[in-house]
């Protein structure tokens, strides 16, 4: 005798009913309860499901290098408020993550001024970062024209300022 075409799937649906079933008839013979309220309670928690651990979120990290140029008329390395902003200083970084943008210097604007942002894939972490200064052809500095930062986990941006001096002939 052949069986029936729908015979192997109602079978395949109805092994993990009866399982289920066989488990609750255990549970129930296993179960000494004190009153049908407990014994809801208990079926209830057995067939509730189990929590489960909520994952760490990680963010994106992003870091602004705020990279300021200015003429340092009296050669002192200490700016003066009469003192000039200096455009077209070429800024280079080096560190971790930093490679991307090593290769693609930033420039000083007529405010002398130029923003670097680095982003990491991963959360903050302490880094330390080094800003190279680049000195214009008539310029010689009066500020260290290398400045290494350590970033902190806490640091989201970050404030270096160089002086030039124009060139004596």
């Amino acid at each position: 005798m052949k069986s029936h075409p729908v015979f192997p799937h109602l079978l395949a649906g109805l092994i993990p009913r009866v399982a289920m079933l066989g488990a609750l008839s255990l549970l129930l013979t296993a179960c000494v309860c004190s009153s049908d309220s407990q014994a809801v309670d208990t079926l209830i928690q057995f067939f509730s499901p189990r929590p489960t651990a909520t994952p760490e979120i990680m963010a994106d990290c992003f870091i602004d290098f705020k990279l300021t140029a200015w003429e340092d008329r009296d050669g002192s390395g200490i700016r003066a408020a009469a003192e000039p902003p200096l455009a077209d200083v070429e800024f280079r970084i080096q560190g971790s993550f930093a490679l991307m943008l090593s290769q693609y210097p930033c420039v000083s604007n007529e405010a002398g001024t130029c923003t670097m942002r680095l982003w990491t894939p991963e959360l903050c972490a302490a880094r330390a970062y080094t800003l190279i200064a680049v000195a214009p052809e008539n310029f010689q500095p009066t500020t260290p024209t290398e400045v290494t930062i350590e970033m902190s986990p806490a640091d989201s941006s970050a404030e270096v300022q160089f002086g030039f001096m124009e060139k004596e002939d």
